[in-house]
């Protein structure tokens, strides 16, 4: 069998992020008529437990012999939920443990996988970057490997002649069906004269030659 972990940055876990953990195992998949499921434990270095933690992953299929099971650190019993008590955690190890019955010899052996838990720098970038005119687009990226399977991060906009930032919602891009991460939203600069509240679509009031400012706050 084969024991991996898909994360936002290999051989390692962020505090925040979803990451999917993945057993290949043909000799678990039982019966070929429905889904199979299987246990692999987990031990979060500094985090005071008796024993590791046993998680269950559900076969892809009824006869595929791949296993797997979406989940954030917080998810595993014994982890705290808090940013706060989350943040305590970097550095630390994350063991992840699979006994698999037979390998290719026949024999038991014992698969473990060690991610260390992290914290990511977001960054944020804005197509076009250094000036825009009225009534174009503006693309906000967002890059938080913190947020991966997060779906969404809220973004504030604002302009000098509307100081009052305006909450939109950025869309995590999805590749090969895995969260990406990163986060995409248009913004239309429309002329302040022209705006009103509830446009149809994305957007900010500006005159020429305000600035528009783009503000993300992460989470960590």
């Amino acid at each position: 069998g084969v024991l991996r972990a898909e994360t936002a940055v290999e051989g390692k876990v962020s505090i925040t992020e979803t990451f999917r953990i993945v057993v290949e195992d043909r000799d678990k998949n039982l019966n070929v008529g429905f889904a199979d499921s299987l246990t692999v434990h987990a031990f979060v270095e500094g985090v005071h437990t008796v024993s590791p933690e046993p998680l269950i992953l559900r076969e892809t299929g009824a006869n595929t012999g791949v296993f797997s099971t979406s989940l954030r650190l917080s998810d595993i019993p014994g982890v705290p939920t808090a940013i706060s008590d989350l943040a305590r955690l970097i550095g630390k190890r994350l063991l992840l443990i699979y006994r698999d019955d037979a390998d290719d010899t026949g024999a038991p052996t014992v698969k473990q996988l060690i991610l260390t838990i992290t914290a990511h720098d977001p960054e944020l970038t804005l197509t076009p970057a250094a000036a825009i005119n009225l009534d174009e687009v503006l693309t906000i990226t967002v890059v938080d490997k913190n947020r991966v399977g997060a779906g969404s991060v809220d973004v504030l906009v604002k302009s000098t002649i509307y100081p009052i930032p305006i909450t939109y919602t950025a869309r995590e891009k999805v590749v090969d069906g895995r969260p990406t991460g990163v986060f995409e939203l248009k913004i239309r600069v429309v002329d302040v004269g022209k705006w009103y509240p509830g446009y149809p679509e994305p957007s900010v009031p500006a005159r020429f030659g305000d600035v528009v400012d783009v503000i993300y706050v992460a989470p960590v």
